[in-house]
């Protein structure tokens, strides 16, 4: 950098890092920083302006951020309550609907007057009789029941409408995606006019499908459930649209407002099935808070949106206030910092002169510096304190001179007297030199010590002798012991070599496992077999190879020794052998014969499987049981199940005719028929009562159902056979209903058996026996009607509705 100043030249450019200034801006700019550099108020209130600009930007930007960020959890769990309460109003609606369509299909008469009209020609008497009927009787229909505007049929042939309680819709087709449409269809139209059908099949006498039978709800109660002020704000915005992107109800807008389809993320995304929330632009580019579902029952997509200016707002609010109370906070204690640091620049300056005077070593010109009593008082009165002990060093200066003339005198003292402490080490080294001469003495000692421990090993030695003889009678000890033992025993050294083998092991093995004292791998040389098999086991898991190599202890009952017309199963026991570094040295192996043991447990699977034929396995499963003898008197579950009950009509009669004989094969040969039935739908027969026969299902009620209607073709194949004067064709009667029952154990100390008790088991045997009245093979409660997965599987007939 060049810079060039001169008197003569003031008014001149002057060159400046290579940029030409003018002499004012440059005489301006010096001044500044002369002036910044050299005045500390200047700095202090700069310096605290600057600092406070930042700490309320930050404040004031944090709380915004929190602020927004809490906001928005709030609008998004606000949205999604508003969202869960309009789809579960709408789906209840709709399921409602559905009901009431469903409902419609089952009436007799509305079924009867249907399969006229749809089996006879328009030019028929028949047909306009039976189409005058059920105008009339669905007229009178809706005037009671106001929410549907408009039912009418449906020919299953061409899918046109033949009868409509509006009669301008008939000969019209109102199925164009799909006929015939695949059980109850809901379809909304995509034009300006607002519609949804729903449909069900029309069956005739004889369970074929005859027609359609749709209706036309009406929609006042959708809008009510968009624009309810009890779930919405005045800045929330709900809206339908279809899965044409066409817009259905809304709370503020219309279809003339969007005549045609309408694209966002979130419709996009609710139209392809997906359930969220997000922040994204809206249909009129607006950024918004919104949540979004895919109705199915009405193929709609459901939005509830609000904008996210009126979310934030609060949050900016906020923002702005924090920061107009901060700058005017700012600006109050920097004009306090200003007068502050007024005060302490006078005090400074004093200290400033007195402290030159101090360096140039004229302490007595030095005047104390006026005390306040603030903080900077006590800094001039320290500084006062300090120049006074300067004083006081200096003179003690003098005086460490003259102290350190005399040490001088006292240090050559000292040296005479080192020089005597030397002729006493001298002395203290030949005293040393005695001390060695004693030293080698004392190793003349040591040296007759050590031919007396040589003479004490020799007796150690022939000690050892005899504690080599009591070792190996020990052995034969624990031989004996070992050959007693009513086990096999093999130990096993380090290589998995047979170290040892009592003969109880050697007998189950066949053969010797010691050969001229050296021993052999059992797991190579002696095959074990997989228990009731033919297979050899495996090899890692083999007699000792699982203590020898992984240190493990081990226990199995699963292998077999074949010998030649013999098979033994045995049941091992291994363990490894340490030593003192925790090294494995032995592994000691022992097994038993376990036939008996084998048969007695075959035995009790015999005894178990003959019990299961009295107390069924899932009765003690719902009990949860692992075996009879775990059952207790008392022990009970409370569970929804479904109950059958089933009874043969006419037993009474046909039992008269018949031997007690007769009467026995008779009973078994049905029941032997009817019990697959049940186990096969995933029941199981709680007990025969004569003839009749009661069965639980704690799964589904389609299963109870399912086997009900299984027994009973089952029965017309058993009556096949029984196609002779003296065997008349069987009828039964099947009950069926669901609830929750109490399934346990009855009776006394010395019996006792399983049993329900349930007001829901009393109803199944009143709906058996009520077959009878109404002279039809099954009976099924509401409550197993409701609990059915899927009612499109079976035919039904209300009765007594």
């Amino acid at each position: 950098m060049i810079t060039v100043v001169e008197d003569s030249l003031r008014s001149q450019p002057i060159l400046v890092s290579g940029k030409k200034e003018t002499t004012s801006n440059f005489w301006k700019r010096t001044f500044w920083m002369k002036f910044w550099n050299k005045n500390l108020i200047s700095r202090l209130v700069g310096y605290f302006l600057l600092l406070s600009l930042v700490i309320v930007s930050s404040v004031g930007a944090i709380a915004f951020i929190k602020a927004r960020v809490h906001l928005e959890k709030l609008a998004f769990e606000r949205l999604e309550v508003t969202a869960n309460l309009q789809e579960e109003a709408l789906n209840l609606w709709m399921e409602n609907q559905r009901y009431a369509t469903v409902s419609l299909a089952q009436i007799p008469e509305i079924r009867t007057q249907a399969q006229i009209i749809l089996t006879n020609p328009e030019s028929n008497s028949k047909f306009n009789s039976a189409y005058s009927k059920l105008k009339k009787y669905l007229n009178s229909l809706m005037e009671s029941k106001s929410r549907l505007q408009e039912v009418f049929i449906v020919s299953h042939v061409d899918g046109k409408i033949v009868f409509s309680t509006d009669k301008i819709h008939e000969g019209e087709y109102p199925f164009e995606d799909e006929y015939p449409p695949k059980g109850q269809t809901v379809f909304v139209s995509s034009s300006n006019k607002k519609k949804i059908i729903l449909s069900t099949p029309l069956r005739g006498q004889n369970g074929e499908e005859i027609g359609i039978l749709a209706t036309h709800p009406k929609l006042e109660n959708i809008e009510q459930i968009i624009n309810d002020p009890i779930n919405l704000n005045e800045s929330d915005e709900t809206y339908l649209v279809d899965k044409f992107h066409f817009l259905v109800f809304s709370k503020q807008l219309s279809r003339e407002y969007f005549p045609g389809d309408i694209h966002t993320e979130a419709i996009n995304a609710a139209i392809q099935g997906k359930d969220g929330k997000g922040v994204y632009l809206n249909y009129a580019g607006v950024s918004v808070i919104g949540v979004y579902r895919w109705l199915d029952a009405l193929q709609l997509a459901l939005l509830v949106e609000v904008p996210q200016t009126k979310v934030f707002a609060p949050a900016r609010q906020i923002a702005l206030i924090i920061i107009l109370v901060g700058l005017t906070l700012s600006g109050l204690l920097s004009g306090a910092i200003y007068l502050l640091t007024r005060q302490i620049r006078q005090t400074i300056l004093a200290l400033k002169e007195s402290a030159i005077l101090i360096a140039e070593g004229d302490l007595a010109d030095i005047e104390p510096v006026v005390v306040t009593e603030d903080e900077i008082g006590l800094l001039a009165n320290a500084f006062n304190e300090m120049t006074e002990q300067l004083r006081l060093l200096y003179d003690e200066f003098e005086d460490k001179v003259t102290q350190l003339e005399l040490a001088e005198i006292s240090a050559l003292h000292s040296y005479h007297e080192l020089q005597l402490e030397k002729e006493k080490v001298e002395e203290t080294t030949a005293k040393l030199s005695q001390a060695n001469e004693k030293i080698t003495l004392a190793n003349e000692e040591i040296t007759l010590a050590n031919k007396e421990i040589t003479v004490l090993n020799e007796l150690l030695k022939n000690r050892n002798l005899d504690l080599k003889a009591e070792l190996k009678d020990i052995n034969k000890r624990l031989k004996q012991f070992l050959e007693g033992v009513p086990v096999g025993v093999i130990v096993l050294d380090e290589n998995g070599n047979s170290y040892y083998a009592n003969h109880r092991a050697q007998k189950l093995l066949g053969k010797s496992v010691i050969h001229d004292g050296m021993g052999s791998k059992i797991s190579e040389t002696y095959p074990i077999y997989l228990a009731e098999t033919n297979l050899l086991y495996p090899q890692e898991k083999r007699l000792g190879v699982q203590a020898l190599k992984m240190g493990k202890t081990r226990t199995t009952d699963d292998m077999e020794i074949h010998q030649e017309n013999t098979i033994i199963p045995i049941e091992s026991w291994e363990t490894p052998i340490f030593d003192e570094s925790r090294k494995i040295t032995y592994a000691i192996v022992a097994f038993q014969d376990i036939t008996e043991r084998k048969k007695a447990e075959k035995e009790l699977l015999q005894l178990n499987q003959a019990n299961e034929r009295f107390v069924p396995r899932e009765f003690l499963q719902l009990l949860k049981k692992n075996s009879i003898i775990d059952v207790d008197l008392g022990d009970n579950v409370h569970q929804e199940m479904s109950v059958l009950f089933s009874d043969i009509r006419g037993f009474t009669t046909l039992s008269e005719f018949m031997a007690p004989e007769d009467n026995f094969r008779f009973i078994n040969a049905y029941l032997s028929r009817m019990a697959p039935a049940i186990s096969e739908h995933r029941g199981f027969i709680d007990k025969y009562i004569g003839d009749a026969i009661m069965a639980l299902f704690s799964g589904s009620a389609d299963d109870a159902v399912g086997a009900g209607i299984a027994m009973l073709k089952t029965l017309a194949q058993y009556n096949t056979t029984r196609q002779r004067p003296d065997r008349p064709p069987l009828k039964i009667g099947i009950g069926i209903n669901t609830g929750f029952m109490m399934l346990g154990t009855v009776g006394g100390k010395n019996r006792m058996e399983g049993t329900v008790i349930s007001d829901a088991v009393n109803l199944a045997a009143r709906l058996e026996g009520l077959t009878k009245i109404y002279r039809v093979s099954l009976l099924i409660s509401n409550n197993t009607f409701l609990r059915l997965e899927d009612i499109d599987n079976y035919d039904f007939r209300i009765i007594d509705r």
